[in-house]
């Protein structure tokens, strides 16, 4: 089995805390599991243009509060998108330092112009990485299998050589599809898990 020699990333819900699932059951006045409201949120055509740099924000907010029937207002809506990332779960940090030294270290996160820039700047996650690729400004919304193939050649390795880390389990099968070694991992504990099943910990 080839060498791990980059760790690729997912953000929300891997290393970062987010509040509660994209879609909340009391906006929308339906009961969906946290699987549902995620796959719902990820099929939308608002989210993927938004988190691909397509649209702007005020055009993101207005769609997708029209097409997914959430039951906000459009000032509302947007303060909940802006505040759902919240802080690194505790011990990321220390975690990331220590596999930086040993590791490539790298995130690809779907992800917008509403959020990253704060989260940079809040919590100077840019220094725990050597690279960062965030879907609206590389173009690629994952699952999309190119999405994962663009990092790859961006980092000048093979897909083989990189194990990636998502919460949700249709970005998994993307990054298997691109030929990565991935696994499912929620919250800290479960990626420290993933990490020693790979040699990456001890």
């Amino acid at each position: 089995m080839s060498e791990i020699k980059v760790i690729l990333f997912d953000l929300g819900g891997v290393l970062l805390e987010l509040d509660g699932p994209p879609i909340k059951n009391h906006w929308i006045e339906e009961e969906l599991t946290h699987e549902q409201s995620w796959q719902r949120w990820m099929s939308s055509r608002y989210v993927k243009r938004f988190e691909t740099g397509s649209i702007s924000a005020d055009e993101f907010v207005s769609g997708v509060v029209q097409e997914l029937g959430i039951n906000l207002s459009e000032g509302e809506f947007r303060k909940a998108f802006i505040d759902w990332p919240k802080e690194l779960f505790d011990g990321a940090a220390e975690m990331l330092t220590a596999l930086k030294k040993r590791y490539h270290i790298a995130f690809f996160s779907n992800t917008s112009e509403l959020h990253l820039p704060r989260l940079l700047d809040k919590l100077k996650l840019a220094d725990y990485f050597h690279n960062t690729y965030a879907s609206y400004e590389i173009g690629f919304f994952k699952p999309d299998i190119a999405g994962f193939h663009y990092v790859a050649d961006d980092l000048d390795i093979s897909v083989e050589n990189i194990l990636f880390i998502d919460d949700n389990q249709v970005n998994v099968d993307g990054a298997v599809r691109a030929g990565m070694r991935a696994k499912k991992a929620v919250g800290l504990n479960q990626v420290e898990q993933v990490l020693r099943e790979f040699g990456c910990l001890v």
